[in-house]
This record gives structure tokens, C-alpha cells and sequence, in this order.
């Protein structure tokens, strides 16, 4: 089981410019379920 799960839009932006020029920053918010379970999301 994955202990970190990339959210949709995150992972969006991650490729939005494809696998040459991917971004240098991004800002994003990680929270922790009870479970353990870590799950970023796009800080905007």
C-alpha cells in the first residue's frame, strides 16, 4: 500500500510543461491521515 498519494492537480502541474522542462518549484500543502496515509495537494 502507497504511504503517499499525489493528488490530480498536483501531479497536472508537475507534468503541465512535459518531461523536458517539468518546474523547478512548486508550492504545495502534504497532510497525514490517521492511517498514516500522506496525501499533497497544490497549496493555491
Amino acid at each position: 500500500r502507497p504511504s503517499l498519494i499525489i493528488s490530480q492537480p498536483v501531479n497536472e502541474k508537475i507534468w503541465s510543461r512535459g518531461i523536458q522542462k517539468p518546474p523547478r518549484k512548486i508550492k504545495v500543502r502534504a497532510t497525514k491521515n490517521i492511517d498514516g496515509l500522506v496525501v499533497v495537494y497544490l497549496a493555491e
